[in-house]
């Protein structure tokens, strides 16, 4: 994501949706870079509603909530 391959990290998350993790913390990992991955390709609403979801189900998760606050902004 760093070096703006978004493409292939998009792929790269996409394999893992379809590995069933056990924590739930890293489930919701996944969905934050796929909210970077998304933003960083110009899709930028979805990947606003993705944190939203995030931040909805796990207030907690202070990486999310402050970038959610930076995009909204």
């Amino acid at each position: 994501i760093e070096a703006e391959k978004f493409v292939r990290a998009m792929s790269a998350l996409n394999r893992l949706k379809g590995v069933r993790l056990d924590e739930a913390d890293y489930s919701f990992s996944i969905m934050y870079y796929h909210a970077l991955v998304l933003h960083g390709m110009g899709h930028k609403s979805e990947a606003l509603q993705v944190l939203r979801n995030i931040v909805k189900i796990r207030p907690q998760f202070k990486s999310a909530v402050t970038l959610l606050s930076d995009w909204e902004n």
